[in-house]
């Protein structure tokens, strides 16, 4: 699930730079990568995901602000249905 989910954040955040977007927020229900996004997690991301994980972290650094928020899970129940 964590891989769909770092798939369908990176597809955001090039639709976002494609529309040339200044400031977006991200939001997730994974603790794993909303701490891997604000860099908060010193540990290299788990090998299925590293690879959409860090190239969503550089394409972050393009934007004026890019924040990432965690939500819970109830709240985020559309993003995780297009996830799955």
């Amino acid at each position: 699930m964590a891989f769909s989910e770092a798939l369908v954040i990176l597809s955001a955040i090039k639709l976002a730079e494609y529309i040339n977007e200044q400031d977006i927020i991200i939001e997730s229900d994974s603790k794993v990568i909303v701490n891997l996004l604000k860099k908060q997690d010193r540990n290299s991301p788990p090998v299925h995901i590293k690879e959409p994980i860090r190239e969503a972290f550089r394409k972050c650094t393009f934007f004026s602000n890019c924040i990432v928020n965690k939500v819970s899970k109830v709240c985020n129940v559309v993003a995780h249905n297009l996830a799955s």
